[in-house]
């Protein structure tokens, strides 16, 4: 929980300095915080991207907007809605 938090955060903070969160940009997030929680224990193939492959494909995310809403859906996950000018969470369902 704490560890998908400060990806949450990051998220934010993101979002509200004016980036576009992508899927790559989002992948490479999750990747680095996931890598400063397990530490050198958990290796990442850089070459095939196998972490990402993993867990976090851009098979399974989608980002859209709509004027200031971004809407972030993790496939089987869930959605988050964001608001794009401050990056303020404006809602979370489960699916």
């Amino acid at each position: 929980q704490v560890m998908f938090a400060e990806f949450e955060s990051l998220t934010h903070s993101k979002a509200e300095s004016g980036e576009a969160l992508t899927p790559d940009v989002l992948c490479k997030l999750y990747k680095d915080v996931y890598q400063k929680y397990w530490g050198p224990e958990m290796k990442i193939d850089e070459e095939d991207d196998t972490f990402s492959s993993l867990f976090f494909t851009k098979a399974n995310i989608d980002v859209k907007r709509s004027g200031n809403l971004v809407v972030l859906q993790l496939k089987g996950q869930g959605i988050m809605g964001f608001d794009f000018k401050t990056g303020k969470k404006l809602f979370e369902m489960d699916i």
